[in-house]
């Protein structure tokens, strides 16, 4: 028993001395000349309204094939968004959420990954928690009666 506390408190203490830190140089001359160019400004609404042709009229310059691609798949996303604004937003917690959920609050943190966020990734990262805090308690409890005996 004192041995394993032994280990897991040089592994703690190693765990908490390593330290990164983040070195940005900064440039011997930070003088520089910035050029700024008035463009004519595309509301949201002009995308919405406004052709491919309308927009490189108003922009003043020629649009290669792939904005003009880009500017019907917006169009067609802000369609879409419009029409899915009754709806209301799902929370979405991902995988590492329900992870912690599943390992620190156990079924309750299942409970919570299924009435809270209603994700998938997130319902199967709390259920890999709660295995991962159930294999955690019996190698905890194996080890504690092993060195009991």
């Amino acid at each position: 028993m004192k041995r394993l506390f032994t280990i897991l408190a040089l592994c703690f203490g190693i765990l908490m001395s390593t330290n990164s830190f983040a070195v940005v140089g900064v440039p011997a001359n930070s003088q520089q000349e910035t050029v700024t160019q008035k463009s004519p400004s595309i509301t949201i609404e002009d995308i919405k309204t406004l052709s491919a042709k309308e927009i490189e009229e108003k922009i003043g310059q020629k649009l290669n094939w792939k904005q003009k691609l880009a500017i019907k798949l917006t169009k067609n996303k802000l369609a879409k968004a419009d029409k899915a604004e009754d709806k209301p937003a799902e929370i979405s917690g991902g995988f590492g959420i329900g992870l912690l959920l599943g390992f620190v609050l156990g079924l309750i943190g299942v409970l919570l990954a299924y009435v809270v966020f209603k994700d998938k990734q997130t319902i199967k990262g709390s259920w890999i928690g709660v295995l991962g805090l159930i294999v955690l308690i019996i190698l905890l409890t194996v080890v504690l009666a092993a060195s009991v005996v």
